[in-house]
Formats: C-alpha cells, sequence, structure tokens
C-alpha cells in the first residue's frame, strides 16, 4: 500500500489529506483491524482521535515528505474603508 507520491505506507507515518468534506486533515497511520473488514492500515485522525478506514489512505500525501507544504490560512477579512466624515 502507497501513499499518493508512491511512498510506502507503514505504521507510524504522519499523513495529510483531506476529510469526508474536503476539509485538510492530518493524522497518523495505524494498523487496520481485519476483523472488522478494515485495510491493512487505515488513518487516526489528530482532531479527534477517531480511526477513520473509510478514508482512503492511496489518497494522502506522508506529512514529512519533501516538498509538502501545510494549507495556507485564509487572509482575514479587511473592513471596508469607511467614506463617512
Amino acid at each position: 500500500m502507497k501513499f499518493k507520491n508512491g511512498t510506502e505506507i507503514k505504521a507510524g507515518d504522519k499523513a495529510v489529506g483531506v476529510d469526508h468534506f474536503g476539509g485538510p486533515c492530518a493524522g497518523v497511520v495505524v494498523e487496520g483491524s481485519p476483523a472488522k473488514g478494515q485495510p491493512a492500515f487505515v488513518f487516526k485522525n489528530n482532531a479527534h482521535g477517531a480511526v477513520q478506514p473509510s478514508l482512503d489512505l492511496t489518497t494522502y500525501l506522508r506529512e514529512d515528505e519533501k516538498g509538502w507544504q501545510p494549507e495556507p490560512k485564509p487572509a482575514a477579512a479587511t473592513p471596508p474603508l469607511s467614506t463617512a466624515k
């Protein structure tokens, strides 16, 4: 099983990708449970600690992979300048 960029997936790798809603997420790779019908490796989300086997790790990247950059944060909205005197 390999990440999107071809790097072999192994337990303990830090991974980044998108969640079920298309938002960015980060977590760690853990061994899946064959008894639960899970693949060999599954995603454990850092935000809430839940294991999410339905997220496909082959669409993710290893976080420490050269060239990986975190998603830029959107700029804060600037209020319009007032024309009142």
